[in-house]
């Protein structure tokens, strides 16, 4: 199946549409996002890879990490990322494998 075949396809589509805007809209006025993008500990790398990478060619570079250190969106050692959907399923999946550990001891790899 390709990608254009998926059945979720339009789905992803309209929302890459969407974060594309987003992305431009924020680029436009960084100055006054920056401190909400820092205190939700959005990945300042992760969104200069998407500025790299826009459709509408919003900068003329190719490495991301000079890029977020140009435009002051580094600051991976001071900020804990905090905005992370998929948290609650993360710790039901771990807490899941656990308990799966302890059903299954002869399974489990012990030193």
């Amino acid at each position: 199946m390709t990608l254009r075949g998926h059945p979720d396809y339009h789905t992803f589509k309209e929302w890459k549409e969407i974060r594309d805007v987003a992305t431009e809209e924020i680029f436009k006025d960084l100055e006054a996002y920056k401190p909400r993008l820092q205190e939700l500990g959005v990945d300042g790398i992760d969104f200069a890879r998407k500025l790299i990478h826009h459709p509408g060619h919003l900068v003329d570079s190719n490495d991301n990490y000079q890029l977020a250190q140009d435009l002051g969106l580094d600051w991976r050692i001071t900020t804990t990322h905090t905005c992370d959907p998929r948290l609650k399923t993360k710790q039901q999946m771990v807490q899941e494998w656990f308990r799966s550990t302890q059903d299954h001891t002869r399974d489990t790899l012990r030193p």
